[in-house]
């Protein structure tokens, strides 16, 4: 509101000041909210990885462990395993651990943003 940047400036709010004070913690939830967006997003990006990458030094988790998961199903086709392996290690195994692999980071980065997560999406969502 336009009284909120007129009484930073009676108060002496110079234009960084009124930045990093008055707008900035206003929108902190809204930045976060959207930065947990883009940042899931970009976590789990598989598509440009594969598409744009051509160094398998530079893939990310979700294409390693798409590619584990694919090496794993040759290996049992081509039938290169032992037996006693095939008991052990199965698709579904393999595809376990890689969700697992795959959810833990986010897991351990949510509790800490949730509070602003909260707060960016109930600013759309609450009128008046």
């Amino acid at each position: 509101p336009e009284e909120l940047v007129e009484a930073a400036r009676i108060d002496g709010c110079g234009e960084w000041r009124l930045l990093f004070r008055v707008f900035l913690p206003l929108s902190l939830p809204v930045i976060v909210a959207l930065g947990l967006f883009y940042g899931v997003g970009h976590w789990n990006s598989f598509f440009n990885v594969m598409m744009f990458i051509n160094s398998p030094e530079k893939f990310n988790l979700a294409v390693l462990v798409q590619q584990m998961i694919q090496s794993q199903s040759l290996l049992q086709e081509i039938g290169t395993m032992s037996p006693e392996d095939f008991a052990s290690i199965t698709p579904e195994s393999i595809k376990s651990a890689g969700v697992v692999v795959m959810i833990v980071p986010m897991l351990i980065l949510y509790p800490f943003l949730q509070r602003y997560f909260i707060k960016g999406i109930l600013i759309g969502a609450i009128k008046g």
